[in-house]
Parts: C-alpha cells; structure tokens; sequence
C-alpha cells in the first residue's frame, strides 16, 4: 500500500533523525566556584543541543549543558559514579514532530493548553497540504512530493535582543535542517531533487507596522524554514 506523503516524511525522513554526538576528546575536568563538579568534552557536531538542554549518556545518567565554545561542551556531573569518555556517543534532547496548517495546529494546541499539556520543543513541524506526483512506471522511483517543513525551538522571553534569538533558535535549527538533510540524502528508496532553500526566522511570526508580531502558532518560536522535494520508491507486495 501506498505511503501518503505526511507518512513518507514522518516515518522516513523525521524518524531517521539521529539525536547521538560523538564525544571526540575529554578536554578538562574540574570544579567550579559552588563546588560542582564539570567535564568538558570535544566534539565534531552537536547538533541541535543548547544551553541548559540535558545530555544522556550510555548508562542513563543525565549532565546538564551549561556552555557551549565553539565545539566544547561543558557539562555539570550528576553523581561522583558518572563518567563520559572518548569516543563514547551521548543522546541530545528529542525532537517533536507536528504537523497541519497554522490554524488546525493552534486549535490543537489549544485543547492541549486546556487538558494542561505543555508545548513541547524543538519541533519539526510539516505543514500541510502537500503536493505529490505519481511518476511513470518506468522510471526507479514511482512518487515525487514536495514538503515545506520548520525547525523551531523557544525564544523563551520577549526581551530577547536578535543576537540571543539567533544564538539560542535559529543556529541551533540550523543544524536541525542539516541533519534533516543529510538523512534525505543517505535515505534508499529516495533522492533529493534539487537544493533544500532555507530561510532563516529570528522570529517565527508576522510583524505589523506597529512592530508587534503575530506568532503563526501562538507561541515564541525561532529557527527555519525549509523546502524539499524529493523521490520516493514505495514497497511494492507482490501478492
């Protein structure tokens, strides 16, 4: 049977998304001025991890991130038994998936507002509709579809300045999108067709002249926004 598009993109693309880091070298280890213990550690990507997002380590340990360098993530200990070493691979925060039009998505939101269940970030979120072509028989791969899809993590405050939104939202979405990407790209049974045009969003909403911003889902959101179209070669039973 054939996959609907959200389906080839949640269960394809979304739920491909590798959340581990590699720790590359323990770069120093030591106390800070209230005694707690850190460790900082290298690595060659971290993805989408921010400041005060938690790691897991291998044993179930959870290390609160309390500054990111460049590539050096310094990391507060959980109990004197936790380690982290070189080469081992720790998992970042999950990411949620969501998908619909702006309005159908705020109504849910809503109704889970109501039952008090929290909004949960980052989210992929898919809009919909999407566009889908059946290809000719002959040719490797039978559907093309084309997702508009947002990377968005909080901007928790309002008083946020541009830089701090950047920083916290956009760079680490960024790299959310790249690592969307690069599954797509790894993907069998599908090809990219084309590049994936991004934009960046400081500020996920509309600004009116009075310079007030209408947030498209009700909440203080930053990151990007993306489109692909790719390929896709369903299964096919042969019964």
């Amino acid at each position: 049977m054939k996959k609907t598009g959200r389906e080839v993109f949640h269960d394809e693309i979304f739920l491909k998304i590798d959340r581990s880091i590699k720790i590359k070298s323990i770069v120093e280890e030591g106390f800070n001025e209230q005694g707690l213990e850190f460790i900082i550690f290298s690595t060659c990507d971290y993805k989408w991890l921010r400041v005060n997002n938690t790691i897991e380590d291998i044993r179930g340990e959870f290390w609160g991130v309390i500054e990111i360098t460049g590539t050096n993530i310094k990391v507060l200990k959980p109990s004197g038994e936790a380690e982290l070493n070189r080469n081992e691979k720790v998992l970042i925060p999950p990411v949620f998936f969501k998908s619909g039009t702006p309005m159908n998505l705020n109504e849910e939101n809503k109704l889970k507002e109501r039952a008090d269940v929290l909004f949960q970030t980052p989210i992929v979120w898919l809009l919909e509709t999407i566009k889908g072509r059946d290809l000719e028989a002959n040719l490797p791969y039978d559907t093309e579809f084309d997702f508009t899809y947002y990377c968005l993590e909080y901007s928790k405050f309002n008083d946020w300045l541009n830089e701090r939104r950047h920083f916290e939202g956009v760079k680490p979405m960024t790299q959310l999108s790249n690592e969307i990407k690069r599954v797509i790209d790894l993907k069998r049974g599908m090809i990219r067709i084309g590049d994936i045009p991004f934009r960046e969003l400081n500020r996920f909403g509309r600004e009116q002249e009075s310079g007030f911003t209408d947030y498209i889902l009700g909440e203080n959101l930053s990151g990007t926004e993306n489109r692909a179209t790719v390929q896709f070669k369903h299964d096919m039973c042969n019964c």
